[in-house]
């Protein structure tokens, strides 16, 4: 997931153009290059310290997922070294959790299933993530599958009383939304990102409504929430929401991310402000690395292209003719790729840009099923065609999945949402 040439890491962390936020040390902590995007000094040394050795442990956790082990904790794991590495300057915290990652993988076949039980003290699932935010986006997958089943948690989710009053709620979202590298050595999009997509399903969903309320507020809270995104953060030339950056002279540096717009979007289901702008921004950035954009080291992976493709599935409705022709065109290429390059031909997808198969299946299946592979009636964007190979290929899925046999939630979910797809 790390690999770069160290000579073009090594020219990164030197250059110092107009634009830069500068450290203590003189040395820019972050640059700014093309459409406002931030290139940081500390996490290209962090990955030249540390990549080819999340490499391996990244590498081996694959392969051992594909070979049949369903290994939790060890992923857990490696989610929370790799947001300490890409998103921190403390050594101290990614060598202890290189070390964990290494005790949680030195036992072949090791049942790690208590990293999928809920905390009897806060309430979360998680139980091999440390910081909060992890463990409060890691409870959505699994809270919504006992939900689903029609069953209840065993215990209260008390871990929300840590953002439980509009007050506390609002102050967290203002402490992340502005990163200032150069002060503290934080990039704070991650944290950013993974509160705003797990408070946002809990907070606006449906399914979660009388869960959550029995221990928060939880219309009071989920209004709160909508007022700083919509009046404070949301950029009025662009749509979009993304990471903040102050620079030298106080100048906030905004950035349009992907990711956290199509959180945002999805689980408001498209009510959001400025959709016109939204969707001219998703288009504009097109070409753009992620999250600043959709293009993923030269490739489209299908999590990103998922993220397009529900976005353009939201807001289809505000389209002029123009505007739907282009998000058609874009939808087919999308198609046309997974099925060629993220699909491979026994019916997995490539797990090389995630830290799971189950992670691969999921973002695989979600974009075939909001796209409307499977499902004519799903096809927002019309033709009325019938793909083909459509039945076996999700024949195929659902027979890699079941040969799988993980309790993931993503797993779960990729079956269930084929399995509730046309054969």
């Amino acid at each position: 997931m790390f690999q770069c040439s160290r000579v073009l890491l090594v020219l990164l962390a030197l250059a110092v153009p107009a634009g830069s936020v500068t450290a203590s040390d003189g040395r820019p902590a972050v640059r700014f290059v093309a459409d406002n995007i931030p290139k940081f000094r500390a996490k290209n040394e962090m990955i030249e310290r540390y990549g080819e050795r999340y490499d391996v442990f990244h590498d081996q956790l694959i392969g051992r997922n594909r070979a049949g082990e369903d290994l939790p904790c060890s992923t857990q794991i490696l989610n929370e070294v790799g947001w300490w590495i890409k998103y921190t300057e403390d050594h101290e915290a990614v060598e202890r959790r290189l070390a964990d990652l290494a005790e949680s993988l030195e036992t072949e076949n090791a049942d790690q299933s208590f990293a999928r039980v809920q905390s009897p003290e806060d309430g979360s699932w998680g139980g091999c993530y440390e910081p909060w935010f992890f463990r409060a986006w890691n409870s959505v997958d699994p809270l919504r599958e006992i939900l689903l089943s029609g069953q209840r948690p065993e215990h209260p989710l008390k871990f929300l009383r840590e953002v439980g009053t509009p007050e506390a709620l609002s102050e967290r979202l203002r402490s992340l939304i502005v990163s200032r590298p150069a002060v503290d050595g934080r990039n704070n999009r991650k944290e950013l990102n993974l509160t705003v997509t797990g408070l946002g399903q809990l907070l606006w969903l449906p399914l979660f409504e009388g869960i959550v309320s029995e221990t928060v507020p939880r219309k009071t809270l989920g209004d709160a929430m909508i007022k700083v995104l919509d009046e404070e953060w949301q950029d009025p030339e662009t749509g979009y929401w993304g990471a903040w950056y102050e620079t030298d002279g106080g100048r906030i540096v905004k950035t349009e991310d992907l990711s956290i717009t199509f959180h945002i979007v999805s689980y408001r289901s498209g009510d959001v402000r400025l959709r016109q702008k939204l969707i001219e921004t998703l288009f504009a950035t097109r070409e753009r690395p992620y999250p600043y954009g959709w293009q993923d080291r030269g490739r489209q992976n299908t999590h990103h292209t998922y993220d397009v493709v529900r976005i353009i599935q939201l807001v289809w409705p505000d389209l002029d003719a123009y505007r739907r022709a282009r998000a058609r065109a874009e939808v087919i290429i999308i198609l046309a790729r997974a099925l060629r390059i993220a699909l491979q031909p026994d019916g997995s997808f490539d797990p090389a840009p995630y830290n799971s198969v189950a992670e691969a299946f999921y973002f695989g299946v979600s974009l075939l099923d909001t796209a409307g592979y499977f499902d004519r009636e799903k096809r927002f964007w019309g033709p009325n065609w019938e793909f083909e190979g459509r039945s076996r290929t999700r024949a195929q899925i659902i027979a890699r999945l079941e040969e799988l046999d993980s309790d993931a939630p993503m797993a779960k979910a990729a079956l269930r949402k084929l399995r509730n797809s046309p054969e």
